[in-house]
């Protein structure tokens, strides 16, 4: 059985609603088991209830250690200046003992991104330029390259 993680972040929770609806198509897969987790929130309770995060999210939060239970990682982020979120980034960053292991090496990787505004704002800051962001840390985990669609 192929075991899928659905790993997002979100903040007011638009990425939260996508990653149900990812994980429930993952679901409709023959054969897969499929979890979903959130990466930590970096702002303290009362400083992101006051810009209304949304805090009552149900999915479990995930801990670096079990990403090498999963044959694959669908990641969900916001788009933020043309890249990932700087949540999903620090989760990503405490991998290096993973990747020293090669503990993450023949996953398969792929991403889904949202903005709030058309294009992401500018052009630079679209979701097209997020995804692309995302996938240094497959290439450096040895990840099969993940497949992007416009």
């Amino acid at each position: 059985m192929a075991r899928i993680l659905v790993l997002y972040y979100s903040m007011y929770g638009h990425t939260e609603t996508m990653a149900k609806a990812v994980a429930e198509g993952a679901r409709g897969i023959g054969g897969t088991e499929v979890a979903v987790r959130r990466v930590p929130e970096l702002m303290p309770e009362d400083v992101a209830r006051k810009a209304g995060a949304k805090l009552d999210q149900e999915a479990p939060i995930a801990m670096v250690d079990e990403l090498p239970n999963y044959d694959a990682i669908i990641f969900g982020t916001p788009t933020r200046f043309g890249n990932m979120c700087a949540q999903m980034r620090n989760f990503l960053d405490q991998t290096g003992r993973l990747w020293q292991k090669g503990g993450l090496v023949g996953k398969v990787g792929s991403v889904f991104t949202s903005t709030g505004t058309q294009h992401g704002g500018r052009r630079p800051q679209s979701p097209r330029s997020t995804s692309p962001s995302s996938t240094t840390g497959w290439s450096s985990w040895a990840c099969p390259t993940p497949v992007r669609r416009s």
